[in-house]
């Protein structure tokens, strides 16, 4: 059998690229975010006054934050991730010796004609896709965290799309209202 640290090595290489890439994708739709969305703001600002100005000002800061935190958390992991990789190495050891079947794992990963996407793609779905154990995951912190990041990038990116999405539509109706008053 191969090395089990050499797997986790490679294992870890793959998760934290994956991660990594996460976190590119989640940074672009966030400056992406950010342009639309002051632009809006700034165009309600603009065309509205009196009590629609301030229901739109609240409206904007609201769904801003709730688009912005998502993406701030997933950067947040991200970086403590890249970090703290010989504890998430140390982890994914740990639970590869606490799992039963993980020696036939070990052993498909280690095959070098797999790249590396491969591998994790086998690791996503060996380890990450199933259902969480809390028994089997007490004490590890940076396993779930990874897995975590990973399962977040959906939810972020139809949450931040979709609040963008209408922070432009209302910017649109805005430069309307401005171009026709």
């Amino acid at each position: 059998m191969a090395d089990p640290e050499q797997v986790v090595r490679r294992i870890a290489d793959g998760v934290l690229s994956q991660v990594q890439r996460v976190g590119g994708y989640v940074s672009k739709l966030a400056v992406g975010a950010v342009v639309i969305s002051v632009a809006s703001l700034l165009l309600g600002i603009a065309a509205l006054d009196g009590g629609a100005q301030t229901v739109w000002i609240l409206l904007a800061v609201v769904f801003g934050w709730i688009s912005l935190s998502r993406v701030i958390r997933v950067r947040w992991n991200v970086a403590k991730l890249s970090r703290n990789r010989d504890a998430l190495e140390t982890e994914l050891l740990m639970g590869m010796n606490q799992r039963p079947d993980a020696e036939r794992v070990v052993i498909d990963l280690a095959d070098p004609e797999i790249s590396d996407e491969v591998a994790m793609e086998i690791w996503t779905r060996e380890f990450a896709s199933a259902p969480v154990d809390s028994s089997r995951m007490a004490g590890f912190r940076w396993i779930p965290l990874a897995i975590q990041s990973l399962k977040q990038l959906g939810v972020v990116l139809i949450t931040t799309t979709f609040i963008t999405a209408m922070f432009a539509l209302f910017g649109l109706i805005f430069l309307v209202a401005l171009a026709l008053s």
